[in-house]
């Protein structure tokens, strides 16, 4: 049976009478697991389908991720009839996926710690596929009794997985929160800023596996133990604490949304309809979405601020480009590659009517804008 997963963050369980010492306990956290291993496969098969769906690619780093995650728990459970190599090669590559996804999502075109992150994530790796394949170097379960010799060995495993662990799902966290806070004072709607902040929450509890693995007993005692009690406890509440906020924070509920937007919405509703007062009639009539609105009034900003135009006569000028391209049906193609093919061509043959200088420049500085909000077009439409 596992209760979580050693490998990389959890810890495997094979102990019928150890964790509370009765068959009652064995059954609740084989229930737990089960439920925790479900949620992870429903939110990767949901968001691998969303990311093609809505051509947000990026997004697929993240489903592959959560796909490595779930395979070492597969791995570990047919263990005696996998290749040693396979295993080897198989485990801990998930954090790999999470900071590229962390880049793509939050730092595309922008400087950031990514060189950094990735190469101490992949020394870390590959030092841990030596440790596992060429020293032979086999972790012990819960209730096994480490040797004091060898306990320095098996500090230094549980080191390298939380190095890698650690820095992926903090840098994670650091990358949200930082988005969170940028867009705290943009029309978005709540729920799309308080995601911001659930992917951080989520992370941050992820990542705080990385004290538990530290606090398992080596003596043998297992979880049947004073000391070994609370670690497992704090193991099974951490775990489906992260599934429930990462099920809510990318599959959100309507519910959900009208609960995170409450005391915020009359306000945002107000900037929402302030803008559509103050762009053309024509443009609105042929909108039914306000998640367009919303991407115009960030990226309207900063086009007024390139043409030295009026902020509403800009963010008017990029909806009237849209509807040009694309028809009253603009609205359903909120995505990077159609937003990228507006601004090559009818905005940009808008602003050469209007005699706007440096065009092609223009038109580039904004695509670049729009690359820098990836993530947003993540929360909006994922």
């Amino acid at each position: 049976m596992i209760l979580v997963f050693q490998s990389h963050g959890y810890i495997y369980y094979n102990g019928m009478n150890t964790f509370f010492g009765n068959q009652m306990a064995f059954t609740i956290v084989e229930y737990l697991y089960l439920i925790y291993m479900v949620l992870q496969a429903i939110i990767a098969v949901y968001l691998g389908v969303r990311a093609i769906k809505t051509r947000i690619y990026f997004m697929l780093y993240f489903t592959i991720a959560l796909g490595f995650f779930l395979m070492e728990a597969v791995f570990t459970e047919l263990s005696e009839n996998i290749p040693e190599l396979v295993k080897a090669a198989m485990v801990m590559n998930y954090p790999i996926f999470y900071v590229i996804f962390t880049k793509k999502a939050f730092y595309k075109d922008r400087k950031s710690l990514f060189p950094l992150i990735l190469s101490i994530i992949l020394v870390t790796r590959v030092v841990h596929f030596i440790e596992r394949y060429i020293f032979r170097y086999t972790v012990p379960h819960v209730g096994e009794s480490i040797a004091q010799a060898d306990l320095g060995i098996y500090y230094f495993h549980v080191t390298l997985v939380a190095i890698m662990h650690g820095v992926a799902d903090l840098w994670l966290a650091y990358a949200s929160l930082t988005a969170y806070k940028q867009s705290s004072k943009s029309c978005l709607k709540p729920w799309i800023k308080k995601r911001y902040l659930l992917v951080c929450i989520s992370a941050l509890v992820h990542s705080t596996f990385i004290i538990a693995w530290y606090l398992i007993p080596t003596d043998g005692s297992g979880y049947n133990s004073p000391r070994g009690l609370p670690v497992g406890i704090l193991q099974m509440v951490t775990a489906l604490l992260y599934s429930f906020i990462n099920l809510l924070c990318w599959i959100m509920p309507r519910f959900f949304k009208r609960w995170l937007g409450m005391g915020e919405i009359p306000e945002s509703i107000a900037e929402t309809e302030s803008l559509k007062k103050q762009i053309p009639e024509e443009v609105i009539k042929s909108l039914t979405s306000r998640e367009i609105i919303m991407v115009v009034d960030i990226l309207g900003d900063k086009l007024s601020d390139l043409i030295n135009k009026d902020s509403t006569a800009a963010k008017g000028l990029l909806l009237m480009s849209i509807l040009k391209k694309f028809g009253s049906n603009g609205m359903y193609l909120l995505d990077l590659p159609s937003l990228n093919s507006v601004f090559a061509s009818t905005l940009k043959e808008n602003l050469d009517k209007l005699n706007i200088p440096n065009v092609d420049e223009v038109v580039g500085m904004l695509q670049h804008e729009l690359s820098r909000n990836q993530s947003l077009f993540m929360m909006l439409r994922i």
